[in-house]
């Protein structure tokens, strides 16, 4: 049942919330155009449309800064007009009035899966073509595809492209077709340059090597040749894409797929985990920085509280990152190198909570 002060705790958590949110975007995006534009001149409209299709994605990145400060705001905020003893000393547990802001941490945490889950992959795209080609001028750094030596296995071949220039022209192609049991190639194709398309893929100023049952080779050279498509264009698109423009979806998707092809999956299944894991940061953070903020008077500041905010979100991230490539050399687990951090700040907040001198 909702009480009333469910309803005053909500209230003011939202409001540090929304507040922490806005400045530390503001700032960002301040700090952001000011080292920008002084480098790369364009217009305003150029960079405002820029700002607002890369708002999203910042705005992901704040949520847990937010999420941290505006927990920590509350607490300095109760402690200092002593109203954490009065809620005390009605009977009301420190845990009973934890619950409205973890209520509301886990409303920011689905706000934050949304955004980058559905609206990120599509306005990233937008702002890279104002970064790359309106403002830098260098078109051929707008691709978020993976640009060089591409390897990829279907049921029948090995593929491997040596760079791709766009989503349909790659180059030094390299195809090994193979018999599914004995594991032999039977027929080996490279060619300079390969044209895909839905229906056909045209390969260009090659050489054919075909193999029979009793290894001979006849080998012949060719100026166009054409071949059913091996791959969905659109499925070659997507294991293209760099995971961090990818969704929870498209990675779930692609770890499949590279699953079913015997591909390694360890680097996509620590980058999956990891984003669920961010998704929820806001939750761990605050829960690391209660204790710092509650039974010390000194912590009883806003300015105080900022500092040990930013630090610990410092520290937070640093472990994140380090735990994230102990994942992807195989150090950790995929799960452990996600989640490692939150753990550790559930760990501390199990030890410390019941420490606190409310």
């Amino acid at each position: 049942m909702i009480k009333t002060y469910d309803r005053y705790l909500v209230f003011a958590y939202t409001k540090y919330f929304l507040m922490s949110a806005f400045v530390f975007t503001m700032l960002f995006v301040l700090i952001d155009a000011l080292s920008f534009m002084s480098r790369y001149p364009a217009s305003g409209a150029v960079y405002f449309a820029y700002y607002l299709n890369y708002s999203p994605s910042i705005i992901v990145q704040m949520l847990p800064i937010a999420g941290v400060l505006a927990t920590v705001f509350l607490f300095v905020y109760l402690q200092k007009n002593t109203e954490l003893v009065v809620f005390f000393s009605l009977g009301i547990s420190f845990y009973r009035l934890l619950l409205p802001v973890l209520g509301c941490l886990f409303f920011a945490s689905f706000m934050g899966w949304y955004i980058s889950d559905k609206i990120v992959p599509i306005t990233m795209d937008k702002s890279n073509y104002y970064k790359f080609v309106e403002i830098k001028k260098k078109p051929h750094q707008y691709n978020h595809m993976k640009k060089r030596n591409l390897w990829f296995r279907t049921p029948e071949a090995i593929v491997n492209f040596g760079k791709t220039i766009t989503a349909t022209r790659v180059l030094d192609v390299n195809i090994v077709f193979y018999d599914k049991e004995k594991w032999a190639p039977t027929r080996v194709i490279k060619a300079e340059s390969a044209n895909l398309k839905d229906s056909i893929w045209v390969l260009s100023n090659g050489q054919e090597t075909l193999i029979n049952v009793d290894g001979a080779a006849e080998v012949s050279d060719f100026k166009e040749l054409t071949l059913p498509p091996l791959q969905d264009l659109k499925e070659y698109e997507k294991r293209q894409s760099r995971t961090d423009s990818m969704s929870v979806s498209e990675l779930s998707y692609a770890i499949k797929k590279n699953e079913e092809a015997g591909m390694a999956t360890r680097t996509l299944r620590t980058d999956y985990h990891g984003k669920w894991s961010f998704i929820f940061s806001g939750i761990f953070l605050s829960l690391l920085a209660i204790p710092f903020c509650i039974g010390n008077s000194r912590a009883s500041n806003v300015f105080v509280g900022l500092g040990v905010s930013m630090g610990l979100v410092l520290v937070y991230w640093i472990v994140y990152s380090v735990s994230l490539n102990l994942g992807k050399v195989g150090i950790f687990p995929p799960v452990l190198a996600a989640w490692f951090p939150g753990l550790i700040s559930l760990a501390f907040f199990g030890v410390m909570s019941p420490k606190l001198k409310y």
